[in-house]
């Protein structure tokens, strides 16, 4: 059940990026082969995917957003059993972090308040 609900954000997230956003998967080169098959048999099949016995484990999924021309990328990176065990106060919620090229300290830990005040606030609406 965690992998199609992964599976399901993913998608989502793909299909919500505007012109000049990319998504990408930042994992090794096995990791992100491994997520990108399932990310295409999910979206041509209906809508579920499993996992066989014999198939290589799947990485915990770990990929960026970013815009052209941006200075900064979201980082983010799903627990294991997410969204399972998802609780706002334990290492189950998704990491997400900002990322770029000359950032001030200052500014990183306005984005981190504001991603942390954002998770909040989507958890206390589910």
């Amino acid at each position: 059940m965690c992998l199609q609900s992964q599976l399901q954000e993913l998608q989502l997230i793909q299909h919500s990026l505007l012109p000049g956003e990319s998504f990408s998967f930042i994992l090794p080169q096995e990791g992100s082969r491994i997520w990108y098959s399932l990310l295409d048999a999910f979206a041509s099949t209906d809508a579920s995917v499993s996992t066989s016995a014999d198939a290589s484990p799947v990485p915990c999924a770990r990929f960026e957003v970013r815009a052209s021309g941006a200075r900064i990328r979201f980082e983010v990176q799903f627990p294991e059993r997410y969204p399972e065990d998802t609780d706002i106060d334990s290492a189950q919620a998704p990491s997400v972090s900002v990322n770029g090229e000359g950032i001030s300290r200052d500014e990183h830990l306005r984005w981190r308040a504001f991603i942390q005040e954002k998770l909040t606030e989507v958890q206390g609406n589910e």
